[in-house]
């Protein structure tokens, strides 16, 4: 008799049943827990993954990060359970698996027994907690931008594309940051800071919006729940500094000798202001400002201190000779750069009456008093004819300069001020341009024009005979 050999075989492992929240799939919302529960049978363990699914992040219920991809394992459990946190940063509803799979006598995974749940999670609706800056930055100084969130792993900054500002970063060493793409090769900390700097050229106030891009992944962005701030970014740009008003406690422009007379000013985009007062040798001029008085220099900046942007000071011009002298004063307000800009600044012109004239209360002309001459049967000299030979432009100072306003000063039409002193000021300047245009000499926009050079010296000389 023949015997047959006995084989006996042992059952395959299996998954008895996997649900997620006592089912076999479910939808949650970031930030719920998903509990997974199992059994096997006949198995050596099991191996439970999660497969990495773009956006989306995990905890186990400690708090500590659940790694995708990772499976966790046993060899000795056939029921279990784990319960996993999971956010969604992709700013869109997706879905993720989770896989069990059994392990045989050896520990071998049998891959064709595993079972797989489906979990459909809501986006989570602000990945980026805060972000935090001034909206108001002069150009050029330090600005820190703040951001904090509770979920992300990283961040990327993105600036907006600007023709006037330039964007600079301690953080960032290839120059300028580029603009309207991610600017970081390695993500920022989900939390934390960045210093910047903004340069604006531009005239005027300038914005720059800054976008906080969440990382759903290394160097992957979800740019639909990103934040932004905009930056209001002043000019670097330091404007002209403007006399807005100078006036004097003396509106007729005739002052006695000696009489202290009020001067007020007022400037705006300045750091504040001097004065420039044309030289005459029979003028002695004094200023007194917060009860300190001084002899300010002439045809030059007057005073040591700069003045205030506004404010005031009492004048008193005293004059030694017999006749009435002319005196100018210009207010020329301080560039913010240094420096002062008489060509943005004011003009007063006086006449000095001679010692011993006095201005009665119903007439402006003024009553001289008799004088004796020191010198006798001494008598004012008339005006000689003179050759003009000298380049004159604004700012010269000069016995030229002198005859050229007594020349001009014959003409009410083209030198209504009258003031003779020796400076080539605003008002001499626009004179020569009158002459110019006058006898078609100059004109807006040709060389020369407003300044006295060989053609307008030719033409003073042949009107001069």
């Amino acid at each position: 008799m023949c015997v047959l050999p006995f084989a006996a075989s042992a059952a395959n492992p299996s998954v008895q049943y996997f649900t997620v929240n006592n089912s076999s799939s479910a939808s949650i919302n970031s930030g719920q827990v998903a509990s997974f529960s199992w059994r096997t049978a006949d198995s050596g363990g099991y191996s439970f993954v999660i497969p990495c699914t773009q956006g989306i992040k995990f905890k186990k219920a400690d708090g500590s990060a659940f790694v995708c991809d990772t499976p966790v394992t046993s060899t000795a459990t056939a029921t279990d359970y784990i319960e996993i946190s999971a956010w969604n940063l992709s700013g869109a509803t997706k879905s993720f698996t989770a896989r069990i799979t059994p392990k045989d006598a050896s520990g071998a995974d049998i891959s064709g027994a595993r079972q797989d749940v489906s979990i459909s999670i809501t986006a989570l609706t602000e990945p980026i907690e805060s972000m935090t800056g001034t909206t108001t930055i002069a150009s050029a100084a330090p600005y820190t931008l703040s951001w904090s969130s509770s979920f992300l792993d990283g961040v990327n900054l993105s600036i907006s594309c600007s023709s006037t500002i330039r964007t600079t970063s301690p953080s960032y060493t290839n120059g300028f940051l580029p603009c309207n793409t991610p600017i970081f090769v390695s993500d920022l900390a989900g939390s934390g800071s960045l210093n910047l700097v903004f340069d604006n050229s531009a005239p005027t106030t300038n914005d720059i919006v800054l976008t906080l891009l969440p990382a759903m992944a290394p160097n992957t962005y979800n740019g639909a729940q990103a934040k932004t701030l905009t930056v209001s970014v002043e000019t670097n740009v330091v404007p002209d500094p403007i006399t807005t008003s100078f006036t004097s406690s003396e509106t007729l422009g005739r002052v006695m000798s000696g009489a202290p007379i009020t001067l007020s000013w007022l400037t705006e985009r300045s750091s504040g202001a001097n004065l420039r007062i044309s030289c005459n040798d029979n003028i002695t001029t004094t200023i007194t400002i917060d009860s300190a008085s001084s002899t300010p220099k002439c045809n030059t900046i007057a005073l040591d201190t700069t003045l205030p942007v506004s404010g005031s000071a009492t004048i008193s011009f005293a004059n030694k000779n017999y006749t009435t002298e002319p005196i100018t004063i210009i207010l020329t307000p301080g560039r913010k750069t240094g420096g002062f800009d008489a060509t943005r600044g004011k003009e007063l012109s006086f006449s000095v009456l001679p010692k011993g004239a006095v201005l009665t209360p119903s007439s402006t002309t003024p009553a001289i008093a008799p004088i004796v001459p020191t010198t006798p049967n001494s008598t004012t000299p008339s005006l000689s004819k003179i050759l003009f030979t000298r380049y004159l432009v604004r700012g010269s100072s000069n016995s030229e300069v002198r005859a050229l306003q007594e020349f001009l000063a014959k003409d009410k039409v083209i030198y209504p001020e009258a003031v003779i002193s020796g400076y080539f000021g605003p008002a001499t300047e626009r004179a020569i341009k009158r002459l110019q245009v006058k006898y078609s000499v100059a004109s807006i926009g040709v060389a020369g024009y407003g300044t006295v050079g060989p053609k307008t010296r030719a033409l003073l000389n042949s009107l001069n005979k």
